[in-house]
């Protein structure tokens, strides 16, 4: 897991993963990103999908998936029944599938 650099919870940052098919055919593939608040004050869900990407490659090729981490990936209900983003940590995971073994995660600090 990577810690990338902390975030203030206001406006956006882009969250880039390569892909390549590594097979022999065209193919398509669904990247998917999901969020999971670390220390969240109210219970949540393991792991909340937050955006996928469809995406055609030829065999050998590589692309770049772009996702856009905001308010509306980052946001809890609190207790107070009021949408924010809470201080802390995140783990952002991007992958084939919700499965461990496909995901490559980083750690995302909002202050």
């Amino acid at each position: 897991m990577t810690d990338v650099a902390e975030f203030s919870g206001h406006g956006s940052i882009i969250l880039s993963v390569t892909v390549t098919n590594t097979g022999e055919r065209t193919g398509d593939e669904v990247i998917q990103m999901y969020v999971l608040d670390d220390y969240a004050t109210v219970g949540r869900y393991l792991k909340m999908l937050k955006g996928f990407e469809r995406i055609a490659l030829k065999s050998g090729e590589t692309k770049t998936v772009s996702f856009k981490l905001g308010f509306d990936e980052l946001n809890i209900l609190n207790q107070d029944m009021e949408n924010v983003v809470e201080r802390g940590k995140f783990t952002i995971s991007v992958g084939a599938s919700s499965l461990e073994k496909d995901l490559q995660k980083v750690r995302l600090k909002v202050k």
